[in-house]
């Protein structure tokens, strides 16, 4: 296991095995640089995780929010159409006798 980078002429020494020899050379890509990358590649991925995650909740609660508006909109929709319906039908009681009244006054000899 390498301990050290090796960065410009540095000699990094290999602690972890016996009968390894030391590496030398101007840049090294290390174990210790690989989970740098690895551990900062699991971090932008986790927070993308918990910025969807958080996003998922959000979506909830608003799906949520709009279910309970159609709901009442749903109910208001249903009272409007009983009053129009109620509506219509006073109306054609009216019409109704208004007709009989004014057939009434047309038979009324003047």
């Amino acid at each position: 296991m390498i301990v050290e980078k090796t960065v410009r002429g540095r000699i990094a020494e290999d602690v972890a095995s016996a009968g390894e020899t030391a590496h030398t050379g101007t840049y090294m890509l290390t174990e210790g640089r690989n989970r740098h990358m690895v551990e900062s590649s699991f971090s932008v991925i986790e927070k993308k995780i918990s910025d969807l995650a958080g996003m998922v909740v959000a979506l909830k609660k608003e799906k949520a929010a709009l279910a309970a508006q159609l709901e009442k909109k749903e109910a208001e929709v249903k009272d409007l159409t009983r009053k129009v319906a109620e509506l219509t039908e006073e109306r054609n009681e009216i019409r109704d006798k208004v007709e009989t009244i004014l057939a009434r006054i047309e038979s009324i000899e003047l």
